[in-house]
């Protein structure tokens, strides 16, 4: 069966003709995307950085809100052993400025070196006799120091120079300690308590040994502390915390000893000459010591980390303190009978003022262990930490201690250390 070449051969000819129809259509395309192509590549251009920055939110989880999508503070602990870099708590974003504030709850026990109260004799069988000498076999009575319940209030700022902060404390401790003895007074027995505290004129005129000690003493610790401090590492897993800065302290301490007998006693030697008495009376003896300072402050924070946001840590501070102290010493014998050269119920009294200026050092020394961590997307921070301390506030026990019954002024001051130990829990926030 023979093709028709002729119908083969239209055929072509027919798709040329009709290409060439929508030739000048397609022509005309062409020429609009020419011209309009430019100015979509343009509109692209600049439409990508607003793009990006509605989708890139730093190191925020996506999707955020546009006020949290941010660069955050975040210190980043170094891969290798690195020195100064800044390890500081630093919630937010860049550029923020952090507050943060903190509480502590403290459990101290101060301790006064020299703060025994009496002597007290346990051989008064050998000491009232005229058959043999006289003997004495004694222990002194010692205050009960105890723990007492304080806090701490403090706020501070993380600054943008150079990753210092600034902080400031407020401590407070108020507490009474007390001790009392009968140094072992049965009924009649003699009496067989001596003072310790107060004027020896007043108690070599009146009453030189009584039946009962009772003793408070009150210690009031009141510091403001302003500082200025850098964290920063030392290897991969020890950071520092030095800082700098000026406090200022209220020290007020009272010893109130109240010294009673209820007996007439006279002891004699083996010579029958008389040379102890002890007249019925209370001998009331209240020494005052209060003082304020004001110094340069130092010192240096260490942390150890140990992993999920665990630390040791350990810090050593120190003072040097330019020291006001306003003492008094009041010593009181009441008799109650009448019994030369007291009259029963007529007070004699002993009064002695003094104001030392003097510089003293103070000691800071605390260990323990600490846990803190990031939420929210880092934009707050909480940190728990219990340390206990250690403290010596040299020289702070500035009572008069008279030596002599006929030379008034000769006494000691000061007569030791004040010591003080113990807890302290505390919690800090950021934000």
């Amino acid at each position: 069966m023979r093709r028709d070449t002729r119908k083969d051969m239209k055929e072509p000819e027919k798709s040329l003709a009709q290409a060439k129809q929508h030739l000048p259509k397609w022509r005309a395309t062409m020429n609009l995307a020419t011209k309009t192509m430019p100015w979509m590549v343009a509109s692209l251009l600049t439409a990508t950085p607003f793009f990006g920055q509605n989708q890139s939110g730093g190191n925020c989880p996506q999707p955020c809100k546009p006020v949290k999508c941010c660069t955050t503070q975040v210190p980043q602990q170094p891969t290798t052993c690195a020195y100064n870099a800044p390890a500081e708590i630093n919630v937010g974003c860049q550029g923020d400025v952090d507050v943060f504030l903190s509480g502590s709850f403290i459990y101290w026990q101060p301790i006064l070196d020299n703060g025994n109260v009496a002597l007290v004799n346990d051989n008064t069988r050998a000491q009232f006799t005229n058959a043999a000498p006289f003997k004495f076999a004694g222990n002194f009575v010692e205050m009960n120091f105890q723990y007492k319940p304080g806090f701490k209030v403090g706020a501070g700022v993380n600054l943008q120079t150079d990753d210092w902060d600034g902080y400031a404390e407020y401590t407070r401790v108020h507490g009474s300690h007390n001790v009392a003895s009968n140094g072992g007074y049965i009924g009649t027995s003699p009496p067989n308590v001596y003072p310790t505290w107060g004027s020896p004129f007043l108690v070599s005129q009146g009453s030189q040994v009584y039946n009962r000690v009772a003793a408070t003493f009150d210690n009031n610790l009141d510091f403001i502390d302003a500082e200025m401090g850098r964290k920063y590492y030392v290897g991969r897993n020890l950071v520092f915390r030095s800082a700098f800065g000026a406090r200022g302290a209220w020290i007020i301490q009272s010893m109130v000893v109240d010294y009673t007998n209820s007996q007439s006693a006279v002891s004699a030697s083996a010579s029958g000459n008389s040379f102890q008495q002890s007249v019925p009376g209370v001998f009331h003896v209240v020494s005052e010591s209060h003082s304020w300072g004001i110094g340069p402050r130092m010192g240096l924070t260490m942390d150890w980390n140990l992993g999920e946001g665990f630390r040791f840590i350990g810090s050593g501070y120190t003072d040097i303190l330019y020291t006001k102290y306003v003492l008094q010493d009041k010593s009181r014998f009441t008799a109650t009978i009448t019994n030369s050269p007291f009259t029963a119920d007529q007070p004699v009294d002993f009064l002695a003022k003094d104001t030392v200026k003097a510089v003293r050092a103070h000691l800071d020394l605390e260990m323990g262990l600490g846990w803190g961590t990031y939420f929210d997307n880092n934009n707050w921070h909480f940190d728990l930490l219990a340390t206990y301390g250690y403290q010596v506030f040299f020289q702070q026990n500035m009572f008069h201690h008279y030596n002599d019954d006929q030379m008034l002024g000769n006494s000691t001051a000061p007569n030791g250390d004040l010591t003080v130990n113990g807890l302290t829990v505390t919690a800090r926030f950021d934000f």
